[in-house]
């Protein structure tokens, strides 16, 4: 086993205490399924001084550790062949030799060429070449997902492709990006939305988003309800959820507050609401919890890897991450057995 991967390894065991709660300083985080370099992120050191380095699936070193560990759950991954980094307390693009290319400009990871970035209020795109590419026009913007953008003006959101042209309507309360050609969208407001990410449940908001939103007044809204639409606009199924992922593999995972599982474009239930938690699928296996443990299961709901994680993560490169009982950090293959040896 190379030494790297071994270091990369007893790295996740030492500092997986430190890794899943509301914290941008985590040092270990899984790797995006949106990243399209073969490259998994290696940290070492003690949370204080942790430096990030890159690996390929093989454990050998293609970047050494020298950048500041951002953990900002997959923003440093590559992504078209970029990756965003801190050095020297600046922000700055890299290529997959660890060249830097220019800084980042309090903005993020690129898709379809285009990254998001911020100019005092207002959000636009970069180009990858660092230049602006989208005037920085818009209240919020989100990264480019099969070639459309959801951004938001005034509290409505809708979608405009690369050109900037509005190609859906800024008519929705909320609008996520598209993935399998699909998009969660929230068409009314007066309603309460929490999403998914690390720290998202401590950030309930009222819809329409105004300034001063707060948790406390949220508690008093009633939930949020997602819709489903296509890249035309078209409503594939509305208003039947309280809980809904992103659509992977033609199923989304879907919650009625209590249970979850999975429907299909048409919003028909194929696999049964038996689940207290689901992500959505990756390579063919879905992360699910039952009974306050994770596991993985298959596209016809059988339980293939059991649940007895205190936290599971996708599968990306045949390989997901997964949290124990004593929140260490092991990588696992399909089979469930550990993929890179402590």
């Amino acid at each position: 086993m190379p030494s790297v991967l071994r270091a990369f390894a007893i790295s996740i065991l030492v500092s997986g205490f430190l890794a899943y709660s509301c914290s941008w300083v985590n040092p270990v985080w899984p790797k995006s399924k949106q990243s399209s370099t073969p490259l998994f992120r290696y940290v070492v050191g003690t949370e204080r001084n942790a430096r990030a380095g890159y690996i390929s699936a093989n454990g050998k070193v293609v970047i050494p550790p020298i950048f500041e560990s951002q953990g900002d759950f997959g923003t440093d991954d590559f992504f078209e062949g970029v990756a965003l980094v801190r050095v020297g307390g600046q922000s700055w693009y890299i290529n997959e030799l660890g060249k830097k290319l220019f800084r980042g400009r309090n903005s993020g990871r690129f898709s379809n060429n285009l990254a998001v970035f911020r100019e005092g209020a207002k959000n636009g795109y970069l180009n990858s070449q660092g230049g602006v590419a989208i005037a920085p026009t818009f209240d919020s913007a989100h990264d480019f997902s099969e070639g459309l953008a959801a951004v938001a003006n005034g509290g409505k959101s809708g979608y405009i492709n690369e050109k900037s042209q509005v190609v859906i309507s800024l008519g929705f309360a909320l609008a996520l990006p598209f993935t399998n050609g699909v998009a969660r969208v929230i068409k009314q407001g007066g309603c309460v939305y929490v999403g998914y990410g690390p720290c998202d449940r401590f950030n309930a908001m009222v819809l329409p988003v105004k300034p001063n939103n707060h948790q406390e007044a949220a508690i008093q809204e009633p939930h949020c309800l997602y819709s489903f639409i296509d890249r035309t606009g078209h409503e594939l199924f509305a208003d039947q959820f309280r809980e809904a992922k992103d659509f992977a593999e033609g199923v989304a995972p879907v919650g009625n507050g209590t249970n979850w599982g999975y429907v299909d474009r048409h919003g028909r239930l194929v696999i049964p609401m038996q689940y207290s938690d689901a992500e959505p699928f990756a390579e063919g296996l879905a992360a699910v919890q039952i009974r306050g443990k994770w596991g993985y299961a298959d596209h016809a709901g059988k339980l293939v890897i059991p649940a007895t994680f205190a936290h599971a993560f996708s599968f990306s490169e045949s390989v997901a991450l997964t949290i124990d009982d004593y929140w260490q950090y092991r990588f696992i293959d399909k089979s469930g057995r550990q993929a890179v040896p402590g």
